[in-house]
């Protein structure tokens, strides 16, 4: 196996439009309503700076094997909430990060970053963890999908 490539980063703080949805695999249904408010909005005017993030709803996992997911994509200037998405101030944060491959390995990069965190200098912090993805699903098949985990840590 190689080893983990990981490196540190301060996000800035950033601000997004936001969807969720909920059920036992909920990031296509909020990634279809960001599509949808993408369609109905100026948002990807300039496409060049948008960033996409990801992330499990904390306390939203059910007996049923249903939770929460957020998706996220950062917003400039006169965009405002519409129908399910909600504009949101994301207030920035250290990280590790590490990229990850292919939708299938998400869980196990997880693992090895926390792992990683776990054997060096640092701890877990509270702030929102992302995973930031490099293309919209439906423009690049899951299996190949590129993802910069982001867990938030604090020395």
């Amino acid at each position: 196996m190689n080893p983990l490539k990981v490196r540190l980063v301060t996000l800035k703080p950033l601000r997004m439009a936001c969807t969720s949805a909920y059920g036992t695999s909920p990031e296509i249904e909020a990634w279809q309503q960001m599509e949808r408010f993408i369609a109905q909005t100026d948002l990807l005017e300039d496409s060049q700076s948008q960033r996409y993030f990801g992330h499990n709803i904390p306390d939203t996992t059910s007996d049923d094997s249903s939770y929460g997911y957020r998706v996220c994509v950062t917003c400039e200037g006169a965009i405002h909430p519409l129908n399910e998405v909600q504009i949101t101030e994301f207030q920035g944060g250290y990280y590790a990060v590490t990229q990850c491959k292919g939708i299938e390995n998400v869980y196990t990069t997880w693992k090895a970053l926390d792992d990683w965190v776990k054997e060096n200098k640092y701890r877990r912090a509270d702030h929102q963890w992302f995973e930031e993805a490099f293309s919209r699903p439906g423009e690049t098949p899951l299996e190949d999908i590129i993802l910069d985990l982001h867990l938030p840590i604090q020395e």
